[in-house]
């Protein structure tokens, strides 16, 4: 996971990987963020609410949305320009709940000002990986299926385990079909994508599920 950081410069700060609760992730941000600036620091209250701050009025930071990351924003990296992963940047922002279209700059109050914007609040930390896969299929659902990302989704599974755990989806409800009238049944295609429609890797692992035909 990585977080695209701006003060005077863009940085890329590097989430070490690893399985975080709140305070751990906090902590970890803290760092990273505390390299970059001493005034910069992340804590997390007793409500489980995140806050990255500074307390010096010269300075100022703002974390980039995937948005602007995908837009090409050149980051510095090890003291050179590197063009950020316009495909993938695999940053923290679902982690961080930051998911408008443009960020935010956050400034140090000068002394006297108490009005100043200096802190960047996450209500709740996302620390879920993926929270939800979907089954899709091009040859099933005739196109008449929607999610955030394909036409072609026939069923969505939410995470119910911590990692590592078998995920076991029991719902069955005799409303829920897909009408797939007039649709070549010989080869069937299926892929298991997580919520931004990219391809699961199972490394090794299997999936079985059910389908039943019906006419209606």
């Amino acid at each position: 996971m990585t977080s695209y950081i701006t003060t005077w410069f863009d940085h890329i700060c590097v989430v070490p990987p690893g399985n975080y609760d709140e305070k751990s992730f906090t902590a970890a941000i803290n760092i990273l963020v505390n390299a970059l600036h001493p005034s910069i620091t992340a804590s997390i209250d007793a409500s489980n609410v995140m806050s990255i701050t500074t307390d010096y009025y010269y300075e100022s930071f703002r974390i980039y949305t995937d948005n602007e990351v995908m837009n090409k924003i050149n980051i510095v990296k090890n003291g050179y320009i590197d063009q950020a992963n316009t495909s993938d940047p695999q940053s923290i922002n679902e982690n961080l709940c930051n998911t408008k279209a443009v960020s935010h700059i956050y400034s140090g109050k000068y002394p006297g000002n108490t009005t100043g914007d200096d802190t960047f609040t996450v209500n709740r930390l996302v620390l879920h990986p993926i929270n939800n896969i979907y089954l899709t299929s091009s040859n099933l659902g005739s196109y008449d299926t929607i999610s955030a990302f394909s036409d072609n989704c026939i069923k969505k599974l939410p995470i119910t385990t911590d990692y590592g755990f078998m995920i076991v989806d029991q719902l069955v409800s005799v409303g829920d079909y897909l009408n797939c009238g007039n649709t070549t049944l010989s080869t069937l295609q299926f892929h298991l994508r997580d919520g931004r429609g990219r391809i699961i890797n199972l490394y090794g692992n299997y999936i079985t599920f059910s389908i039943v035909f019906d006419i209606k």
